[in-house]
């Protein structure tokens, strides 16, 4: 980023010093047409791109806007920067930003297009209604949201977006319902990966009503989006959220999946929460480090993971580490967070109560009643996790290489090959660790061969429908031939179905689940393999 800003400057040097030998324009009303590298185009006015017209931006091109009216897209849009050749935007306070509108199977792109850090914040940049949207290498600065989605298709990568607004949803998706994704793998489907999505607000004194708050990523209504390899970071008064996962989803399976991923919280006085699912779905929360810190009060706890409204999160090979920790794991009105294979710190030592809340400590494994809460199904560990700490925290200018400077893990540290094998190895062929980052193990030149890796004994896909209310699907996949057997459990661990048992072939298999004779509730499904325990995953069911 520093080299970006280093571009930026004698970009900006190289435009004002050619100005008498470019195309200068000043532009309102209906444009259309290619903005040629190394212009300097001026809307003076409401300006809007025509149904059946298209507008190009070339690399190097730049873009200033007098008027804080939204500059309306009905036709075809590419803005084609480079990172050596940025669009670089100047915009007034409170620009309503780019808006599009639908435009059937259409592809509007941004690339490498930028607004300095230092200059006005926009109201929004990018709002988009029943649109596809391809967003990469950009780095964007708003008041309220660099990105708002309402159905449609988003892809979007190698991002930097900034929010600095009170109450501020850096991005925002509601109700993407388009192209449904299965895997992470593809680049087909929604899909946000490798980016650094921020809110960073100034400390303020103003009253925080409850239903308000300042989230790096607020979804609603869409569980079909590829989240990995993301950095999510807050840090401002009130009450702040890394990632929101609201509304019941009305389209398309009720699962989402995290991965790979950083949330780092800093509260200005307020109510932090890491992760906070609400959908009356399903998270899976896997190799994430959820880190939170700053000052709050005893009516003000913070909390590492939560869910509520029904929902269920699965945490996996994560780290969570609060600094003056609380609460690590929250359920409530019905939500539970299962928790597996994951390390929790707290810096000063203590875990301590808040007021009101049921207290339970993490030697109880088990912390469930009618409003909620939640379980360990696997180990938790509460151990400092040894992160480098080689850069400042929340300091990101630099992209994700002083997000991997802080929060990879040190040669010491106990999250090394402590992780879930069935998540995949490391690319240096040994087990998972623990946390976002992995360890690289060196291997000497004249050592021992690696050892050869087996293929993982057993695969639960999610469960669906779930929630679901009288019979579910349950895919699995067997790597290797063994005896498998595969039962559901109520929350206190006994069996109450037997749903397969026999030898299996490699390969991949669904089963169903038939809740007919089931009172509404969370069941577990648990896996085994050759008689080891392989896989628990919950699933909900409502009548």
């Amino acid at each position: 980023m520093k080299r970006r800003i280093l571009i930026l400057l004698l970009l900006t040097a190289a435009v004002v010093s050619t100005a008498s030998a470019s195309s200068d324009t000043t532009l309102s009303g209906s444009v259309s047409g290619v903005w040629r590298s190394g212009q300097i185009i001026t809307i003076s006015d409401r300006c809007y791109v025509p149904y059946g017209k298209g507008l190009v931006i070339e690399q190097g091109a730049q873009v200033i806007f007098q008027t804080p009216d939204a500059f309306d897209i009905y036709g075809d849009f590419t803005a084609n920067g480079k990172e050596e050749e940025p669009i670089i935007l100047s915009v007034p306070d409170h620009w309503e930003g780019f808006h599009f509108y639908p435009n059937g199977e259409h592809i509007r792109l941004l690339q490498n297009v930028v607004i300095p850090w230092d200059g006005p914040a926009p109201h929004y940049v990018v709002t988009a209604d029943s649109s596809r949207l391809d967003i990469f290498g950009c780095q964007l600065l708003a008041h309220s949201s660099c990105v708002t989605m309402h159905a449609g298709r988003l892809r979007a990568e190698h991002n930097h977006f900034r929010s600095i607004g009170l109450h501020s949803a850096t991005v925002k998706l509601d109700y993407l319902f388009n192209e449904i994704r299965r895997s992470c793998d593809t680049d087909e489907g929604n899909y946000l990966r490798d980016n650094i999505i921020e809110a960073d607000v100034p400390f303020q004194t103003v009253w925080q009503p409850e239903i308000h708050f300042t989230t790096a990523l607020d979804v609603s209504g869409s569980s079909n989006t590829c989240f990995r390899r993301n950095t999510f970071s807050v840090r401002g008064p009130g009450n702040i959220y890394g990632v929101y996962l609201g509304d019941q989803v009305v389209l398309g399976p009720t699962t989402w999946i995290i991965d790979f991923s950083v949330v780092t919280l800093e509260a200005l006085g307020g109510r932090p929460r890491g992760v906070f699912n609400s959908n009356e779905g399903t998270l899976d929360l896997n190799r994430c480090s959820i880190d939170i810190e700053g000052t709050y009060s005893d009516l003000l706890w913070p909390i590492g993971v939560a869910a509520s409204g029904l929902a269920n999160v699965t945490v996996n090979t994560c780290i969570v580490e609060i600094d003056g920790g609380q609460v690590f794991f929250w359920g409530r009105s019905g939500g539970v967070v299962y928790v597996k294979n994951t390390v929790v710190f707290d810096n000063p030592g203590s875990l301590v109560q808040s007021p009101g809340f049921p207290e339970f400590s993490l030697g109880d494994r088990k912390q469930m009643d009618d409003l909620g809460g939640w379980i360990a199904i696997g180990r938790i560990d509460t151990v400092d996790p040894q992160f480098v700490r080689g850069t400042t925290r929340g300091e990101w200018d630099d992209g994700p290489e002083s997000v991997y400077a802080y929060y990879s893990l040190r040669s010491t540290s106990p999250c090394i090959d402590r992780g879930d094998p069935l998540l995949g190895y490391d690319p240096d062929n040994t087990v998972p660790d623990i946390g976002c980052f992995y360890f690289s193990h060196s291997i000497s030149p004249v050592g021992p061969e690696p050892e050869i890796v087996q293929p993982v004994s057993l695969v639960i896909s999610p469960p669906y429908p779930n929630p679901f209310n009288a019979t579910a699907v349950i895919p699995f996949i067997v790597g290797r031939t063994g005896d498998v057997r595969i039962a559901a459990y109520d929350v206190l661990g006994r069996r109450i179905l037997d749903l397969a048992s026999g030898i299996r072939s490699p390969g991949t298999y669904r089963i169903g689940l038939d809740g007919t004779n089931l009172p509404s509730g969370t069941y577990l499904i648990g896996m085994e393999f050759n008689g080891v325990r392989v896989a628990t995953t919950p699933i909900v069911l409502l009548k």
